[in-house]
């Protein structure tokens, strides 16, 4: 895992506009548990490219890991509004959904629509 990281911020230093570096640096940190980094790596990949529904995805992963729920219900919102086809994006949310005690059952229905800046917007 240290090769890649040193290899993905070399990339990232020469091209800071490289958002698959950005991206995969964050999947690398979320794989040895630096979550806040990972959170630091998928927001400048969404920063860079704003549809990129996995960065979403990926980071609400990080934020689910360190227990901010709200931040990772969102994430996972504005990713499957970005593509509606990631499955793992729902068994995310889904998984977030079973313990009510991270979303209680009124905040799962605020957060079933998104806009594209990643705010939500309450059902009727």
């Amino acid at each position: 895992m240290a090769l890649a990281l040193g290899d993905f911020s070399v990339a990232i230093n020469l091209d800071p506009d490289l958002v698959e570096a950005w991206y995969n640096r964050g999947t690398t940190f979320t794989h040895i548990r630096r979550f806040e980094s990972a959170i630091a790596d998928f927001t400048e990949a969404i920063r860079l490219k704003p549809d990129f529904a996995l960065a979403y995805c990926n980071r609400g992963l990080a934020n689910m890991e360190l227990g901010r729920y709200d931040e990772a219900l969102v994430d996972y919102v504005v990713a499957i509004d970005r593509d509606p086809k990631l499955s793992y994006c729902y068994f995310n949310r889904g998984s977030l959904y079973l313990d009510p005690r991270r979303v209680p059952e009124g905040d799962q229905r605020s957060h079933r629509s998104a806009g594209r800046d990643g705010t939500t917007t309450r059902s009727p």
